[in-house]
């Protein structure tokens, strides 16, 4: 696809963005993740993929009122949480709140909690 060949409009209006809240980073993004689409994080382990999607997920609920769901195959419920209180993120009030929970893992045990 030539993106030339797209209507102006669309280059100017550009899509809707989810923002982030994390510093720096919607400024890099201009305004924050495609809102409403899927969007994947990549990388090596120890990379901070958990920590980007929690941080979002957090930041969602707490400052901008979305509701979210983190779906974990590898760490426990529990050490995510644990390492997001480190951090300074009330996780459990957001849970009470119905604002952030936990999915199960693809074989659907919980994954540690």
């Amino acid at each position: 696809m030539d993106l030339q060949s797209l209507p102006a409009a669309s280059a100017e209006k550009g899509i809707a963005k989810a923002p982030t809240g994390i510093h720096g980073l919607d400024q890099v993004l201009d305004g924050g993740l495609p809102r409403g689409r899927p969007t994947v994080i990549a990388g090596r382990a120890g990379c901070g993929k958990t920590l980007l999607s929690m941080e979002f997920l957090v930041r969602g609920a707490r400052d901008y009122g979305e509701p979210g769901v983190f779906v974990s195959f590898e760490e426990a419920p529990v050490e995510l949480v644990a390492n997001m209180v480190s951090l300074g993120f009330d996780i459990p009030a957001l849970a009470a709140d119905g604002k952030v929970a936990r999915q199960r893992g693809r074989d659907g045990r919980e994954n540690g909690g």
